[in-house]
């Protein structure tokens, strides 16, 4: 499974998740990333059969 992660990029260095990071890895497919618009997530969507992220701050279409 291809799993996209849109986090900002502090999160994956954070000591707390790293550990979660490695174990996702171990069985799928990470994509780690930090975009902050849909037109810059887009292309990495058509990838992902997941996404992992939280919302922008103002939910759109």
């Amino acid at each position: 499974m291809n799993i996209l992660v849109n986090l900002p990029a502090s999160f994956f260095h954070h000591p707390d998740l790293i550990s979660a990071f490695e174990r996702l890895q171990k069985h799928d497919e990470i994509r780690m990333v930090s975009h902050d618009t849909a037109d810059e997530i887009h292309i990495d969507l058509g990838w992902a059969d997941a996404l992992l992220m939280w919302s922008w701050p103002v939910l759109t279409e």
